[in-house]
C-alpha cells in the first residue's frame, strides 16, 4: 500500500471515530422527555398527580387523585413505575373524597403518602396517610393536634421504613392555618409539636436525611394577609425555627419544597409575590449547615413558581414548577439554569408539582396539565 494511500485512509478512519464519538456525545446527552402515565379507568377521569418518589431510576411511586364523571367524588391514585411503563395500584379510600399529595419511598418496597379525607355529612377534612408494604396498601389513623377542626398533610419524608415526618396544616383555636407535623414510628403516627408560630401558617414539604434531622419548610403568615419564608429544624427531639431570607419588596414569599440529602445540606424553593397569586416569582435558597442564603434563579418570560425540589448533592439538584406551563431548573454547582421541557401539545395550562431524582440525571416529575375544553389529565416528565 502506497503512502498516500495509506495517510488517505488513516484520515478518514480518524474522522469516523471522531464522528461516531461526537454522536455518541450527543445521543447521551441527558433531557427530560414526556412520559406515559396510566389513566384511572372510568368515563372522562379529571386526574392530578401531586407527588412522586424514586428510591431507585427503575421504581418510582407518584400519587394523587381522581374523579370519574359517573363519580365526581375524588378517589385516592397511586402509579408504580418499574423501570419500563406506569401501572396503578390499589389504594384504600376511607371516606367519600380522598386525595393523597405526597409520597415517600425509603425502599423499593417500602413507601408511605399522605393526603386528606372528608366525610360527607361531616364536613372537614382529616389527614390522611397509607403505607405500602411491597404488596399493598393500607390506610392509616393520623390524630389531629388538640382542638383542632380538620387538618390536612402535604408532604412526607421518611428516614427508615419506620421512621417518617409527616408536615401540612390544621384549622383550630387558634384560627386557620396553623403548622402541623406528625411522626409514623412503623406502627402509630403521633402529632408533634412544630414550634412554629399559629395562626396563617403552613408547612408545605419535609426532608429528612436522617432519623434525627429533618427540615420543614412552608410559609409565615399574617392576619393581613402578606406571609414570609417559614423553615423549621427536627433534631430528633425538637423542632426549633431557623432564619431564612426573603426577598425585598414583596407580598407573599413561601417555600413550597425542600430536599435534603446530608445533614448540612438543604435547598428549598417556593415563590415569591406582589399579588397574592400562586404564581410570582421562582424563588431558591440553599442551607450550609450554618445559614439559609437565596440563590439567584433564572428570569423567566413571566412569573413562576417553583413547587418541588430533589438534590442528590449540595451541587446537583433538580426543581420543578409552572409559570402556566412547565418548567424545571437544575443546579449544576452554583447556579440554577432553566431546563427545557416538552410539554403537552395544546395545553392551555400545565404544571410540574412533584419532582425526585435517584440518582444525578435520573429524574422524574409530576403534574397534570389541561388542553383545550379536556379536563385536569396526568402529567409525567422524564430525565434521564
Amino acid at each position: 500500500m502506497g503512502a498516500r494511500l495509506f495517510r488517505a485512509l488513516l484520515a478518514v478512519a480518524t474522522a469516523t471515530v471522531v464522528l461516531l464519538s461526537m454522536t455518541q456525545g450527543v445521543a447521551a446527552a441527558r433531557r427530560w422527555n414526556l412520559d406515559t402515565p396510566a389513566v384511572p379507568p372510568g368515563p372522562n377521569p379529571v386526574t392530578l398527580l401531586r407527588g412522586v418518589s424514586c428510591p431507585s431510576a427503575s421504581s418510582c411511586t407518584a400519587v394523587g387523585g381522581f374523579a370519574t364523571s359517573d363519580n365526581p367524588r375524588t378517589a385516592t391514585l397511586v402509579e408504580r413505575w418499574n423501570g419500563t411503563s406506569w401501572s396503578i395500584q390499589g389504594s384504600p379510600n376511607p371516606s367519600d373524597y380522598n386525595e393523597l399529595w405526597g409520597v415517600s419511598c425509603p425502599s423499593t418496597t417500602a413507601c408511605v403518602a399522605v393526603g386528606f379525607s372528608e366525610t360527607v355529612g361531616i364536613g372537614g377534612n382529616m389527614p390522611l396517610a397509607e403505607t405500602w408494604d411491597g404488596s399493598s396498601w393500607t390506610a392509616q389513623t393520623v390524630p389531629l393536634p388538640a382542638a383542632a377542626t380538620e387538618g390536612w398533610l402535604d408532604g412526607v419524608s421518611c428516614a427508615t421504613v419506620t421512621d417518617c415526618i409527616a408536615v401540612g396544616e390544621y384549622y383550630g383555636e387558634a384560627g386557620p392555618h396553623n403548622p402541623f407535623a406528625a411522626h409514623w414510628d412503623g406502627a402509630a403516627w403521633t402529632v408533634q409539636d412544630t414550634g412554629a408560630p399559629t395562626g396563617y401558617s403552613r408547612l408545605y414539604g419535609v426532608s429528612c436525611s436522617s432519623t434525627t434531622t429533618c427540615t420543614a419548610v412552608g410559609n409565615l403568615g399574617t392576619i393581613g394577609g402578606a406571609s414570609s419564608t417559614l423553615a423549621q429544624r427536627w433534631d430528633g427531639t425538637v423542632w426549633t425555627p431557623q432564619s431564612t431570607p426573603n426577598p425585598v419588596g414583596v407580598n407573599d414569599t413561601r417555600f413550597q419544597g425542600a430536599s435534603c440529602p446530608a445533614a448540612s445540606v438543604c435547598a428549598a424553593v417556593g415563590y415569591s409575590t406582589t399579588s397574592f397569586s400562586d404564581v410570582g416569582t421562582p424563588l431558591a435558597e440553599q442551607w450550609d449547615g450554618t445559614t439559609w442564603t437565596m440563590q439567584p434563579t433564572p428570569n423567566l418570560p413571566h412569573a413562576g413558581a417553583l413547587r418541588g425540589v430533589s438534590c442528590v448533592s449540595a451541587s446537583e439538584c433538580a426543581a420543578v414548577g409552572t409559570d402556566y406551563s412547565v418548567i424545571a431548573e437544575r443546579l449544576d454547582g452554583a447556579n440554577w439554569k432553566l431546563q427545557h421541557v416538552p410539554d403537552i401539545v395544546g395545553a392551555t395550562y400545565s404544571e410540574l408539582n412533584g419532582v425526585s431524582c435517584a440518582a444525578a440525571g435520573e429524574c422524574m416529575a409530576v403534574g397534570d396539565y389541561i388542553a383545550g375544553s379536556s379536563s385536569w389529565q396526568p402529567l409525567v416528565e422524564r430525565y434521564s
